[in-house]
């Protein structure tokens, strides 16, 4: 009983274990766009396609801010292939790095959930620095499959990416990394009272055997 219970409690452990995936195209970067920012274009963004429901975990864009931090918003909707719908489904927020250069400038997304279908992730910049490129694809065989880069010169009024009008550039893609966990490889709450069940047992046999000796 001992055996089969603590071999019960590692299936148990081993079969729930979350499998993030990556949507990136960041190996190909070869070009920039210019120039997002507080004082240039206002957002930047990416839509892509989703062809399971997943968790959004984080964010990557890569950006020059010539040394000068800028403070922006993420915003995540969904994209109908012109504009958004629904509301922004993202509540934060970050800096670029205050470093010369194309740096990495992520953020955590914080889980948040998208079905199946098209969606577009940017930055909204708000203050600080200056015009600044960002890291892009430029490719000749159609850029990225299922989306591509847009913009919206909204002068800072974040409200006009709800429904509003978007623009594309020749520069098909941003350079872009997506951390996602698609939802059916999340464990579910059954999952965990079976194994903490398993272990309960574990323990309870434990208990009669020390009082057999």
């Amino acid at each position: 009983m001992k055996h089969f219970l603590i071999s019960s409690a590692l299936l148990l452990a081993m079969g729930t274990t979350a499998g993030a995936t990556t949507i990136s195209n960041v190996a190909d970067e070869n070009a920039v766009i210019n120039s997002w920012g507080s004082t240039g274009t206002h957002f930047y963004g990416q839509t892509f396609t989703l062809g399971e429901a997943s968790f959004l975990d984080s964010v990557l864009f890569r950006i020059d801010d010539g040394g000068v931090a800028t403070n922006f918003d993420l915003h995540v909707y969904a994209w109908n292939g012109t504009t958004t719908t629904g509301a922004n489904l993202a509540g934060a927020g970050g800096a670029t790095a205050g470093v010369s250069g194309m740096n990495d400038v992520s953020v955590s997304a914080g889980g948040i959930t998208l079905g199946v279908g098209q969606f577009l992730i940017g930055y909204q910049a708000l203050s600080g620095g200056n015009s600044q490129p960002w890291g892009a694809v430029d490719d000749d065989s159609g850029g990225f499959a299922g989306g591509e880069f847009v913009f919206q010169n909204n002068g800072g009024n974040a409200a006009s990416l709800l429904g509003g009008s978007f623009s594309t550039w020749y520069i098909e893609d941003t350079a872009f990394s997506f951390e996602l966990t698609p939802v059916a490889a999340v464990p579910l709450p059954a999952g965990g009272l079976l194994l903490m069940g398993g272990l309960g047992g574990l323990a309870l046999a434990r208990r009669r055997k020390q009082r057999a000796v």
